[in-house]
């Protein structure tokens, strides 16, 4: 069974998207991410969220990848909502991300409605993928 299991059913009043990304790290990766408190992000924290996984904050531990590139398993997906780039998920394969859309559920990004709001995949330079892996 796929790490992913542990987290299906988290409802989103508990955990929000990125908060679902930071505790995947830590317990599948051992990597610590950044923690934002409440369960909705403030357009501050969401615009802080994507330059720290875009790799433009003081933190560089995020490579880019385009979006056409195969995603593995723990790569972040960045998609817009209404407009906003401010949603994030976890790549479980190339097809499918868990994310938090009312409860943490797996759904297929590159499929509608996720495929027209995908605009970013970021692997971070301590994954398992990283480093020719790929």
């Amino acid at each position: 069974m796929s790490w992913s299991a542990a987290y299906l059913g988290l409802p989103e009043s508990e955990c929000h998207c990125w908060e679902l990304v930071r505790r995947v790290y830590a317990a599948e990766l051992g990597i610590e991410l950044p923690r934002y408190e409440g369960t909705v992000l403030s357009a501050g924290e969401r615009r802080e969220v994507e330059a720290l996984v875009a790799g433009e904050a003081a933190n560089h531990d995020w490579r880019a990848l385009d979006i056409a590139s195969r995603a593995q398993p723990f790569d972040v997906l960045v998609f817009t909502r209404g407009g906003i780039r401010s949603h994030v998920g976890v790549a479980v394969s190339n097809h499918a991300m868990l994310h938090v859309a009312g409860t943490a559920r797996i759904e297929r990004f590159r499929k509608e409605p996720w495929d027209i709001r995908f605009v970013g995949l970021y692997r971070h330079l301590q994954s398992p993928f990283e480093g020719g892996h790929q």
